[in-house]
């Protein structure tokens, strides 16, 4: 817990260079429309949503809700829950996540029809180690920076 805290207060992430093929495609989403929650692991400290708060506004990010949950699972399962959407989509950098997110669907899905929800796994360099897992989730796609930039600018 003091290892991810003292990372997470470091200005790593903050720094980073947002991915602007991802950045092109929110804001086509949001310009059709659609409802754009970003909903982030880090801890809801108010230095941790200052900080995000900046880097997404200093990226050019458009949302809607921003919300900080140690489970994205959790946070999920209140989306299905609410019948605020026709369909979710969901988009993570880590397999891990997306992939109990996908089980856990999968759960709810023998309870009630719940919204469609996608599940889209951008692969990068830093991850090829799950490239042969992915062949065992149903419901994830798995996108590179490429494909996204493809979306982004309507196969341009």
């Amino acid at each position: 817990e003091k290892m991810t805290e003292k990372y997470r207060e470091s200005n790593y992430k903050h720094k980073a260079t947002a991915n602007l093929a991802l950045v092109k495609l929110i804001k086509k989403w949001h310009s059709e429309g659609h409802h754009i929650s970003i909903i982030t692991a880090r801890e809801g400290s108010a230095f941790m949503k200052l900080r995000t708060k900046a880097w997404l506004s200093n990226n050019g990010i458009p949302y809607h809700d921003l919300v900080f949950t140690k489970s994205k699972q959790t946070m999920l399962k209140q989306l299905l829950t609410s019948n605020d959407y026709e369909s979710i989509t969901m988009i993570d950098d880590n397999l891990n996540n997306l992939a109990k997110c996908e089980d856990m669907y999968e759960n709810l899905l023998q309870e009630k029809n719940y919204p469609k929800c996608t599940f889209i796994w951008i692969k990068h360099k830093y991850n090829k180690k799950h490239r042969f897992e992915i062949s065992r989730y149903s419901r994830i796609k798995a996108k590179t920076y490429k494909d996204l930039n493809k979306e982004a600018y309507n196969g341009k």
